[in-house]
């Protein structure tokens, strides 16, 4: 009586089996290490991308402050102009499109490229004061 085992069908089959195991891990070792390298490849990416984000952030930060300070010179801003103030900064918002708007607040008054349409919270540091379109 023959064994399983015994049968030349089946030690070759083993034969093979165990051939293919060294290729079968240098498989998933290799897919293992490009998968790694893939996710450092993503990270210093993303890390690329956030400090060029930054720094774009910095740049518009420094050329906010120094409108703001070139506005705050002006006479029509000095003086609380609301007219020319209003459209000198309609003006600034063409030649500048990376901003929203532009605005001034004083007090409970408020001067805007852009008109208001919100509610603006006017309290004072006391906490008194009113809510003005």
């Amino acid at each position: 009586m023959r064994t399983f085992i015994s049968s030349l069908r089946v030690r070759l089959m083993i034969l093979v089996t165990l051939a293919l195991l060294p290729i079968l891990g240098l498989i998933l070792y290799i897919y293992q290490e490009e998968r790694t390298q893939a996710i450092i490849e993503a990270q210093k990416n993303a890390l690329n991308l956030a400090k060029m984000a930054a720094k774009d952030q910095g740049h518009i930060f420094e050329e906010a402050r120094q409108l703001l300070l070139l506005m705050a010179q002006l006479p029509s801003v000095r003086n609380l102009d609301a007219v020319s103030c209003n459209q000198f900064m309609r003006d600034l918002i063409k030649q500048f499109p990376v901003y929203e708007n532009l605005g001034l607040r004083h007090q409970a008054e408020i001067f805007s490229a852009v008109p208001f349409h919100l509610f603006i919270n006017t309290t004072s540091q006391t906490g008194t004061g009113s809510y003005a379109p």
